[in-house]
């Protein structure tokens, strides 16, 4: 994927590299840093232009860069779905559905648009001011007896 913007910070939390479509190499001070933020395009098998944007999470492992040596900080693909449960309220039996998507820093994608091009065999949503984004992802909750409990579309937000 061609990065375009790529920013570190360091373990302290005192100081963040930002790059601005970094080389495959980059050579920066020893110490321990983790992803903050990337922004990446990337073209699909028909030749449409998409843009990727994600963020560090709690989980996202730090780096250590040393003196002399070479450091991988690896991030993006494979990107995983994950669907959280969460309750709500006390003695209720509101439950919600999160779906996020996690690269392989534990990162979490916070926005995949459609940039340019008409070929692409992605679906995109049919909701206004969103279709440059993938159609919402469907789910089921279903019994262990193979019951459908509920059904439904994720919504962006």
């Amino acid at each position: 994927m061609k990065t375009e913007r790529l920013s570190l910070y360091t373990e302290d939390g005192n100081h963040c590299l930002i790059m601005y479509q970094p080389a495959k190499e980059i050579k920066i001070p020893q110490g321990r840093y983790k992803i903050l933020s990337y922004e990446v395009f990337r073209k699909d098998e028909q030749g449409d232009l998409w843009r990727l944007c994600a963020s560090a999470t709690k989980e996202s492992p730090f780096a250590a860069v040393g003196g002399g040596g070479e450091s991988v900080l690896e991030f993006g693909e494979p990107y995983i779905p994950i669907v959280d449960l969460l309750k709500t309220g006390v003695g209720t039996e509101r439950v919600y559905l999160m779906f996020n998507v996690e690269g392989k820093a534990k990162e979490l994608l916070t926005d995949l648009s459609h940039i340019s091009g008409n070929k692409t065999l992605i679906a995109l949503s049919g909701k206004k001011n969103l279709g440059h984004r993938p159609k919402e992802p469907i789910y089921k909750v279903v019994k262990a007896n193979g019951e459908v409990v509920k059904q439904g579309f994720f919504e962006y937000g």
